[in-house]
């Protein structure tokens, strides 16, 4: 891979995987929004960037050459649990990712890939493969599974290989939303008591460096139209997260495991059947939680 197109890289996944796609030398086009804040630096001549309208990505297309080898869709907006039922943006995610798909189809980009989530699977109990069906429980799961059928039957009709990259509990530096490790990181360094539900879900939380990895390498060796689960490779209880996180911060803090109401169902399993992406690409997960989760610490602790 030489040349790759990039939407979203201004956001969490998406600078992560700028920055991956740069170590590796490839040349990184930007999409973006004029709304959107770019601070990375351009290095020399290995990123471009190109703004569009909101809702007009098409409109790029006499912006660009048909020289790319994969684009990269990661614009997902509405992602945050205080907004992801807003039903509007998820309208929007729709129609925004299927325009993203055409435009790469009309630059005859090799691949098309973007990220689905573990929210597509809410009553998953075994590790979430190809074979997984999907259960949703919000409109965010909800949209990411309509788009991932869309995409299907688009690529029969447009002959455009694409990729979905489900992405579990991604964690690291510059995430900003209210997840549950970022809550938990920034609960406990304001030494405030965070609250939660009983935290016996398996779960499996990934630092960004690897997920990044896993992109890249999706992109220059992957097999059209897979399903790829990126994964740590050791996933473990939430609960186990949670008190490392603890841990690692102040072992003294108390944490409100169990406080919030249990839904009474059995518990999920977060976690992703990454066997086909290793055997594909190469994949090998480098990061241990307790190595990622302390550069996270670290990171936040700085930011104040």
């Amino acid at each position: 891979m030489k040349k790759a197109i990039i939407v979203g890289a201004t956001g969490f996944i998406g600078s992560w995987l700028l920055d991956e796609l740069l170590q590796n030398q490839v040349e990184v086009t930007v999409l973006k929004r004029p709304s959107e804040k770019f601070h990375r630096k351009i290095e020399e001549d290995r990123i471009k960037v190109i703004e569009y309208e909101s809702g007009k990505i098409l409109d790029c297309r006499n912006k660009l050459d048909s020289q790319y080898d994969t684009f990269y869709y990661i614009a997902w907006k509405g992602v945050a649990p205080e907004i992801k039922n807003d039903i509007r943006s998820q309208l929007d995610n729709i129609s925004y990712t299927v325009d993203a798909f055409y435009l790469c189809n009309y630059l005859n980009c090799n691949f098309f890939i973007t990220p689905g989530s573990t929210a597509e699977y809410r009553k998953n109990q075994s590790f979430i493969n190809e074979t997984s069906l999907p259960h949703v429980t919000d409109l965010y799961g909800a949209t990411k599974v309509a788009v991932h059928y869309i995409l299907q039957g688009l690529s029969l009709q447009l002959n455009q290989k694409f990729i979905w990259a489900i992405i579990p509990s991604a964690y690291g530096e510059r995430r900003i939303d209210n997840n549950i490790i970022t809550y938990s990181i920034r609960t406990l360094l304001n030494k405030e008591r965070p609250v939660y539900g009983p935290l016996n879900q398996i779960w499996d939380c990934v630092y960004m460096k690897d997920v990044a990895n896993a992109l890249y390498l999706m992109g220059k060796h992957g097999k059209k139209s897979r399903i790829y689960g990126i994964g740590s490779g050791s996933p473990r209880l939430l609960y186990n997260y949670i008190t490392e996180i603890r841990d690692f911060i102040d072992p003294s803090l108390p944490l409100g495991i169990g406080e919030l109401p249990s839904d009474g169902k059995r518990p999920t399993c977060g976690c992703l059947d990454i066997a086909p992406l290793v055997t594909d690409t190469g994949y090998q997960p480098s990061f241990s939680f307790e190595e990622g989760i302390q550069r996270t610490i670290r990171y936040f602790k700085e930011q104040g």
